[in-house]
């Protein structure tokens, strides 16, 4: 997979190198794991629920990174349930390559 995308971006993105690419297509999972998983409490209009970190933008959920990361690898988040294991992976990778959105 990892040399399809690094092709893809030779190719389609002409300068851009793989490590440009990645954290972009991780965000774009990560953004889909937090709203199916997460926003039923993070987010503004639940802030009546006493969380204190918000996900409803792209930098809300890029400026928590390692927030995010450390609450799916120690399973302490989401309460109630469980991320899979290639959740939570994407979730790391995605922190480890910067944390990074699309924008």
């Amino acid at each position: 997979m990892k040399k399809i995308i690094f092709l893809l971006a030779l190719v389609g993105l002409g300068s851009c190198t793989y490590n440009d690419v990645e954290p972009v297509l991780y965000f774009s999972k990560v953004k889909t794991i937090i709203n199916n998983n997460c926003m039923h409490c993070h987010s503004e209009s639940k802030s009546w629920y006493g969380k204190p970190v918000g996900f409803d933008t792209d930098s809300g959920i890029a400026v928590n990174a390692a927030v995010i990361k450390f609450a799916v690898t120690n399973k302490v988040m989401p309460k109630g349930g469980s991320l899979s294991q290639s959740d939570i992976n994407t979730i790391v990778a995605w922190a480890n390559a910067g944390g990074q959105t699309t924008n």
